[in-house]
């Protein structure tokens, strides 16, 4: 099992513009190369504290990239005098054993990306007219 990089993780809200309510979409995507085959015994975690998973969607391509795409809302934390946080989000690409395989059932390989640092959540604004 042979990674071509990091997981590499993207998110589509700028860091520091995170709001409240609002849906936010993480994509964790990794290239790899292997000689095991077992695509089924791949998971893609992405952590992603103050927020709530709504959706997930794994994509395996047969040319071995394999993608997750997860959105979230953002949930501050009420009834509080510090700010809330989204973040720090990270994920991680974990190479489960296949049950055929007993000499790598003792070591599965996990790769994970570089943590995005946290995001403070904003309140929504509401215009007045």
């Amino acid at each position: 099992m042979l990674s071509e990089s990091n997981p590499k993780l993207e998110m589509n809200a700028t860091v520091g513009e995170v709001v409240d309510g609002e849906s936010v979409m993480l994509t964790c995507s990794l290239k790899y190369r292997t000689s095991i085959g077992g695509q089924e015994n791949i998971d893609v975690m992405i952590d992603h504290p103050g927020a709530e998973e709504i959706d997930k969607v794994t994509k395996r391509d047969i040319a071995n990239e394999i993608s997750s795409i997860v959105t979230v809302k953002v949930r501050s934390s009420k009834n509080t005098e510090q700010p809330t946080l989204f973040g720090p989000i990270q994920c991680k690409v974990h190479f489960r054993p296949s049950e055929h395989n007993i000499a790598w059932a003792s070591n599965p390989v996990q790769y994970s990306s570089d943590k995005e640092s946290e995001s403070r959540i904003l309140c929504k604004s509401f215009d007045s007219f």
